[in-house]
Protein backbone atom coordinates (compact mmCIF):
# COMPACT_ATOMS: atom_id res chain seq x y z
CA UNK A 1 0.00 0.00 0.00
CA UNK A 2 1.25 3.53 -0.77
CA UNK A 3 0.10 7.12 -0.40
CA UNK A 4 -3.20 7.94 -2.10
CA UNK A 5 -2.64 10.06 -5.19
CA UNK A 6 -2.85 13.82 -4.59
CA UNK A 7 -3.36 13.59 -0.80
CA UNK A 8 -0.84 15.25 1.51
CA UNK A 9 -0.61 14.80 5.27
CA UNK A 10 2.24 15.94 7.51
CA UNK A 11 2.73 15.76 11.26
CA UNK A 12 5.24 17.91 13.14
CA UNK A 13 5.98 16.56 16.60
CA UNK A 14 7.95 18.01 19.52
CA UNK A 15 8.44 16.40 22.93
CA UNK A 16 8.69 19.39 25.28
CA UNK A 17 10.06 17.20 28.07
CA UNK A 18 13.09 16.00 26.10
CA UNK A 19 13.21 18.82 23.46
CA UNK A 20 13.39 16.17 20.71
CA UNK A 21 11.36 16.74 17.56
CA UNK A 22 10.71 15.29 14.12
CA UNK A 23 8.27 15.46 11.22
CA UNK A 24 6.56 12.73 9.20
CA UNK A 25 5.03 12.88 5.72
CA UNK A 26 6.10 9.71 3.92
CA UNK A 27 4.23 7.22 6.13
CA UNK A 28 0.57 6.37 6.44
CA UNK A 29 -1.25 8.97 8.57
CA UNK A 30 -4.93 8.83 9.51
CA UNK A 31 -6.80 11.36 11.62
CA UNK A 32 -10.08 12.68 12.94
CA UNK A 33 -10.20 16.35 13.97
CA UNK A 34 -13.13 18.36 15.36
CA UNK A 35 -13.07 22.17 15.51
CA UNK A 36 -15.80 24.53 16.75
CA UNK A 37 -16.23 28.29 16.79
CA UNK A 38 -17.24 28.24 20.47
CA UNK A 39 -15.29 27.89 23.69
CA UNK A 40 -14.75 24.17 23.18
CA UNK A 41 -11.22 23.04 22.45
CA UNK A 42 -10.50 21.39 19.14
CA UNK A 43 -9.95 17.65 19.48
CA UNK A 44 -7.84 15.25 17.46
CA UNK A 45 -6.91 11.60 17.20
CA UNK A 46 -4.00 10.93 14.88
CA UNK A 47 -2.51 7.56 13.94
CA UNK A 48 0.92 7.18 12.37
CA UNK A 49 1.83 3.79 11.00
CA UNK A 50 5.23 2.10 11.24
CA UNK A 51 7.37 4.81 12.81
CA UNK A 52 10.85 3.51 13.48
CA UNK A 53 11.85 2.61 17.02
CA UNK A 54 13.74 5.84 17.66
CA UNK A 55 10.78 8.04 16.81
CA UNK A 56 8.37 5.82 18.77
CA UNK A 57 10.62 6.32 21.79
CA UNK A 58 10.53 10.11 21.36
CA UNK A 59 6.73 10.02 21.56
CA UNK A 60 6.62 8.37 24.97
CA UNK A 61 9.83 9.70 26.55
CA UNK A 62 9.08 11.74 29.67
CA UNK A 63 5.46 10.63 29.74
CA UNK A 64 3.99 10.42 33.23
CA UNK A 65 2.53 7.35 34.91
CA UNK A 66 -1.00 8.67 34.43
CA UNK A 67 -0.39 8.72 30.68
CA UNK A 68 -0.18 12.49 30.33
CA UNK A 69 2.66 14.02 28.44
CA UNK A 70 3.67 17.12 26.59
CA UNK A 71 3.80 16.18 22.92
CA UNK A 72 3.15 19.27 20.82
CA UNK A 73 1.58 18.35 17.50
CA UNK A 74 0.98 20.30 14.30
CA UNK A 75 -1.12 18.31 11.81
CA UNK A 76 -1.24 19.67 8.28
CA UNK A 77 -2.94 18.41 5.16
CA UNK A 78 -3.70 19.41 1.61
CA UNK A 79 -3.05 18.39 -1.97
CA UNK A 80 -0.06 18.01 -4.25
CA UNK A 81 1.01 21.32 -5.76
CA UNK A 82 -0.12 23.24 -2.66
CA UNK A 83 1.43 23.97 0.71
CA UNK A 84 -0.29 21.85 3.40
CA UNK A 85 -2.21 23.90 5.99
CA UNK A 86 -2.64 23.29 9.69
CA UNK A 87 -5.93 21.64 10.68
CA UNK A 88 -4.92 20.88 14.28
CA UNK A 89 -2.31 22.31 16.62
CA UNK A 90 -2.26 21.27 20.25
CA UNK A 91 -0.84 19.08 22.99
CA UNK A 92 -1.28 15.32 22.81
CA UNK A 93 -0.61 12.13 24.68
CA UNK A 94 1.02 9.27 22.79
CA UNK A 95 0.79 5.49 22.76
CA UNK A 96 2.58 2.91 20.63
CA UNK A 97 0.96 -0.45 19.92
CA UNK A 98 2.07 -3.42 17.87
CA UNK A 99 -0.65 -4.84 15.66
CA UNK A 100 1.30 -7.36 13.59
CA UNK A 101 2.71 -6.72 11.15
CA UNK A 102 2.39 -2.97 11.87
CA UNK A 103 3.30 -0.53 14.61
CA UNK A 104 0.63 2.10 15.24
CA UNK A 105 1.44 5.31 17.12
CA UNK A 106 -1.71 7.06 18.38
CA UNK A 107 -1.77 10.73 19.37
CA UNK A 108 -4.79 12.11 21.21
CA UNK A 109 -5.16 15.68 22.34
CA UNK A 110 -6.79 19.05 22.42
CA UNK A 111 -5.90 22.44 21.06
CA UNK A 112 -7.42 25.86 21.04
CA UNK A 113 -8.67 27.99 23.87
CA UNK A 114 -7.47 26.38 27.10
CA UNK A 115 -4.31 28.44 27.28
CA UNK A 116 -6.30 31.60 26.52
CA UNK A 117 -8.73 30.91 29.35
CA UNK A 118 -6.01 30.40 31.96
CA UNK A 119 -3.04 32.60 30.99
CA UNK A 120 -2.38 36.09 32.35
CA UNK A 121 -1.49 39.22 30.41
CA UNK A 122 0.25 42.26 31.88
CA UNK A 123 1.25 45.37 29.95
CA UNK A 124 0.84 49.17 30.08
CA UNK A 125 -0.13 51.22 27.01
CA UNK A 126 -0.14 55.00 26.40
CA UNK A 127 -3.17 56.95 25.22
CA UNK A 128 -3.84 56.52 21.52
CA UNK A 129 -2.71 52.89 21.33
CA UNK A 130 -4.79 51.05 18.69
CA UNK A 131 -6.92 48.28 20.18
CA UNK A 132 -5.70 46.00 17.41
CA UNK A 133 -2.15 46.43 18.75
CA UNK A 134 -3.26 45.27 22.21
CA UNK A 135 -5.01 42.20 20.83
CA UNK A 136 -1.97 41.37 18.68
CA UNK A 137 0.21 41.57 21.80
CA UNK A 138 -2.16 39.20 23.61
CA UNK A 139 -1.86 36.75 20.73
CA UNK A 140 1.92 37.14 20.68
CA UNK A 141 2.08 36.35 24.41
CA UNK A 142 0.53 32.99 23.47
CA UNK A 143 2.88 32.55 20.49
CA UNK A 144 -0.07 32.69 18.12
CA UNK A 145 -0.46 34.27 14.69
CA UNK A 146 -3.22 36.84 14.12
CA UNK A 147 -5.63 36.42 11.19
CA UNK A 148 -7.87 39.44 10.73
CA UNK A 149 -11.12 39.37 8.72
CA UNK A 150 -13.52 42.12 7.72
CA UNK A 151 -11.44 45.06 8.89
CA UNK A 152 -10.62 43.57 12.28
CA UNK A 153 -10.70 46.03 15.16
CA UNK A 154 -11.39 49.74 15.16
CA UNK A 155 -10.68 52.21 17.94
CA UNK A 156 -7.89 53.19 20.31
CA UNK A 157 -7.35 53.97 23.99
CA UNK A 158 -8.31 57.51 24.93
CA UNK A 159 -6.04 57.41 27.98
CA UNK A 160 -3.15 55.35 29.31
CA UNK A 161 -4.17 51.92 30.54
CA UNK A 162 -2.55 49.01 32.38
CA UNK A 163 -3.87 45.54 31.69
CA UNK A 164 -3.23 42.95 34.35
CA UNK A 165 -4.96 39.62 34.85
CA UNK A 166 -6.43 36.66 32.98
CA UNK A 167 -6.52 36.99 29.21
CA UNK A 168 -10.15 35.88 29.15
CA UNK A 169 -11.26 38.84 31.27
CA UNK A 170 -9.13 41.29 29.26
CA UNK A 171 -10.56 40.16 25.92
CA UNK A 172 -14.11 40.08 27.31
CA UNK A 173 -13.90 43.75 28.22
CA UNK A 174 -12.15 44.77 25.01
CA UNK A 175 -14.53 42.99 22.67
CA UNK A 176 -17.57 44.25 24.59
CA UNK A 177 -16.34 47.83 24.27
CA UNK A 178 -14.95 47.73 20.73
CA UNK A 179 -17.25 45.23 19.01
CA UNK A 180 -14.95 42.55 17.68
CA UNK A 181 -14.90 38.75 17.85
CA UNK A 182 -11.95 36.65 18.98
CA UNK A 183 -11.27 32.93 18.84
CA UNK A 184 -8.38 30.48 18.63
CA UNK A 185 -8.23 27.82 15.93
CA UNK A 186 -5.35 25.74 14.58
CA UNK A 187 -2.74 27.85 16.29
CA UNK A 188 -4.14 31.18 15.10
CA UNK A 189 -6.13 33.98 16.69
CA UNK A 190 -9.03 34.90 14.40
CA UNK A 191 -10.32 38.47 14.72
CA UNK A 192 -13.50 39.67 13.05
CA UNK A 193 -15.90 42.56 13.32
CA UNK A 194 -18.95 41.54 15.31
CA UNK A 195 -22.04 41.10 13.20
CA UNK A 196 -25.32 39.23 13.04
CA UNK A 197 -24.48 38.42 9.42
CA UNK A 198 -22.07 35.75 8.22
CA UNK A 199 -18.46 36.79 8.06
CA UNK A 200 -16.86 37.85 4.79
CA UNK A 201 -16.81 34.93 2.39
CA UNK A 202 -13.51 33.08 2.12
CA UNK A 203 -14.44 29.86 0.28
CA UNK A 204 -16.79 29.04 -2.58
CA UNK A 205 -18.15 25.51 -2.05
CA UNK A 206 -19.69 23.81 -5.09
CA UNK A 207 -19.57 20.34 -6.65
CA UNK A 208 -16.57 21.53 -8.67
CA UNK A 209 -14.70 22.64 -5.54
CA UNK A 210 -15.33 19.55 -3.43
CA UNK A 211 -18.98 19.45 -2.34
CA UNK A 212 -19.93 15.77 -1.98
CA UNK A 213 -23.39 15.59 -0.39
CA UNK A 214 -26.66 17.42 -0.81
CA UNK A 215 -27.00 20.10 1.92
CA UNK A 216 -29.42 19.06 4.66
CA UNK A 217 -31.27 21.41 7.00
CA UNK A 218 -31.13 20.62 10.74
CA UNK A 219 -33.23 23.30 12.43
CA UNK A 220 -31.23 26.54 12.37
CA UNK A 221 -28.19 24.74 10.97
CA UNK A 222 -27.25 23.25 7.59
CA UNK A 223 -24.89 20.31 7.24
CA UNK A 224 -22.81 19.44 4.21
CA UNK A 225 -20.05 16.97 3.41
CA UNK A 226 -17.12 17.89 1.20
CA UNK A 227 -13.57 16.90 0.41
CA UNK A 228 -11.05 18.10 2.98
CA UNK A 229 -10.45 21.81 2.51
CA UNK A 230 -8.12 23.30 5.16
CA UNK A 231 -9.42 26.77 4.27
CA UNK A 232 -12.86 25.90 5.69
CA UNK A 233 -12.31 26.90 9.30
CA UNK A 234 -14.77 27.27 12.18
CA UNK A 235 -15.55 30.95 12.66
CA UNK A 236 -15.02 31.91 9.02
CA UNK A 237 -17.58 31.59 6.26
CA UNK A 238 -18.33 29.91 2.97
CA UNK A 239 -20.48 30.66 -0.06
CA UNK A 240 -22.44 27.43 -0.60
CA UNK A 241 -23.82 26.74 -4.07
CA UNK A 242 -25.80 23.51 -4.46
CA UNK A 243 -27.70 22.52 -7.60
CA UNK A 244 -29.28 19.67 -5.60
CA UNK A 245 -30.83 21.96 -2.98
CA UNK A 246 -30.92 25.49 -4.36
CA UNK A 247 -32.97 27.00 -1.45
CA UNK A 248 -30.10 26.18 0.91
CA UNK A 249 -27.51 27.91 -1.25
CA UNK A 250 -26.07 31.11 0.15
CA UNK A 251 -23.56 32.61 2.54
CA UNK A 252 -22.98 30.84 5.87
CA UNK A 253 -20.79 31.02 8.93
CA UNK A 254 -18.94 27.79 9.70
CA UNK A 255 -19.94 26.59 13.16
CA UNK A 256 -18.14 23.24 13.32
CA UNK A 257 -15.96 21.01 11.20
CA UNK A 258 -15.30 17.30 11.63
CA UNK A 259 -12.40 16.21 9.44
CA UNK A 260 -11.63 12.56 8.72
CA UNK A 261 -8.66 11.60 6.60
CA UNK A 262 -6.19 8.89 5.62
CA UNK A 263 -3.42 9.74 3.19
CA UNK A 264 -3.15 6.11 1.97
CA UNK A 265 -6.73 4.90 1.71
CA UNK A 266 -10.32 5.37 2.80
CA UNK A 267 -12.06 8.58 3.76
CA UNK A 268 -10.76 12.05 2.96
CA UNK A 269 -13.64 14.35 3.76
CA UNK A 270 -15.13 16.77 6.25
CA UNK A 271 -18.61 17.31 7.64
CA UNK A 272 -19.35 21.01 8.00
CA UNK A 273 -22.07 22.54 10.19
CA UNK A 274 -23.24 25.94 8.94
CA UNK A 275 -25.41 28.79 10.20
CA UNK A 276 -26.89 31.81 8.41
CA UNK A 277 -26.33 33.80 11.58
CA UNK A 278 -23.12 35.62 12.39
CA UNK A 279 -20.10 33.97 13.85
CA UNK A 280 -20.46 32.25 17.18
CA UNK A 281 -17.18 33.80 18.20
CA UNK A 282 -19.16 36.14 20.43
CA UNK A 283 -20.19 33.07 22.42
CA UNK A 284 -16.53 32.34 22.98
CA UNK A 285 -16.44 34.88 25.76
CA UNK A 286 -20.06 36.01 25.85
CA UNK A 287 -21.36 39.55 25.91
CA UNK A 288 -20.26 41.17 29.12
CA UNK A 289 -20.78 44.55 30.62
CA UNK A 290 -18.22 47.16 31.47
CA UNK A 291 -15.97 49.25 29.29
CA UNK A 292 -12.35 50.17 28.82
CA UNK A 293 -11.48 53.80 28.42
Amino acid sequence: MSRQFNRLAEVYIANTETTESFSISNLRISFKVTNKDSADDSKAEIKIYNLNGTKRSVLVAGQREDGTGKIEVDLRCGYEGESPKTIFKGVCTAENSHVPPEWVSTLKGEGGVSSVLTSDFEKTYPAGTPIRKIVEDIAASLSLEVDSKGGGIKGSLNKARTFSGPIRETVERLQSRYGFQFTVNSGKVLIQERSDDPALTDVLLTKNTGLISKPISHGEFVKVRCLINPSIVAGTSIDLRSADNTPLSGRYTVKETEITGDNWSGDWSMEVTLSRKGSGLVQYFGDVGGSIA
